[in-house]
């Protein structure tokens, strides 16, 4: 019997010690990608999450590593091409990977995966992107034409403002501090901003953001919603408006 059991320890050892580790697999299953790096989050039961850079803040894949099998799940359900942060969420009774997502243009979503790497959460959560929408209320504005601010700045007669609606901070917040409870909150502003080739920004206006998510038959759902998200601050539309005087 003892013989047994120590031929067992010897090939579990042999085993332990040839077995690849989870950034040596990725390592060889990214190996094409030569100036990638590995970015590790952290780790819940079995579940490891990295993150693939292959160009900082550009390009950046997030992945799921089992421990027990070795195998890599990819996560599908992000379409975002970077990853503005990664992390685990620990409350009192649970813990969860956060993953928040950034396209190059400036949008992205909040993703909540749980202990086994599915997802149970999103929502739009980044939203730094200067549109250049023109709003009902802002098409009404004059704009730098015609004032000393455009000869003092040497621009042309037909200098125009653009204008987009963007979160402050560029994202949103997340409060989990009732989350085992069965409620979560997203919130935030939104600011109506006007802005041009000088990269010079006056805000005209802003909204509160906060949305109530309720854990009901196994899923959330909003429940409470304070901020349209398409609200335009309103606007005296025979009043000139100049963006560094507003």
């Amino acid at each position: 019997m003892k013989k047994i059991v120590i031929i067992f320890t010897l090939i579990y050892a042999n085993f332990m010690i040839f077995a690849k580790t989870p950034l040596e697999c990725l390592k060889e299953k990214y190996a094409e990608y030569q100036e990638s790096k590995i970015e590790t989050i952290g780790t819940i039961n079995d579940i490891s999450l990295f993150i693939i850079v292959s160009e900082t803040d550009w390009w950046e894949t997030p992945i799921f590593f089992n421990l027990k099998t070795n195998k890599i799940q990819k996560i599908a359900q992000i379409t975002e091409q970077a990853v503005l942060s990664a992390k685990i969420i620990k409350t009192k009774n649970e813990s969860f990977f956060e993953i928040i997502g950034i396209t190059h243009t400036g949008l992205g979503k909040l993703y909540l995966f749980d202990s086994e790497g599915k997802l149970f959460f999103s929502y739009n959560y980044v939203d730094c992107n200067y549109e250049n929408v023109d709003f009902p209320d802002y098409g009404q504005i004059p704009c730098l034409r015609e004032t000393v601010r455009n000869k003092l700045f040497e621009l042309s007669d037909d200098y125009y403002e653009d204008y987009s609606a963007v979160f402050e901070n560029d994202t949103l917040k997340i409060d989990y501090s009732n989350y085992d409870e069965g409620i979560l909150r997203i919130y935030g502003s939104r600011n109506y901003v006007g802005h041009n080739d000088v990269n010079d920004t006056k805000i005209f206006g802003s909204e509160e953001i906060d949305r109530i998510f309720i854990h009901i038959d196994n899923e959330w759902r909003l429940t409470s919603s304070k901020g349209s998200l398409e609200k335009i601050p309103y606007l005296e539309p025979q009043k000139i408006y100049n963006l560094w005087e507003y």
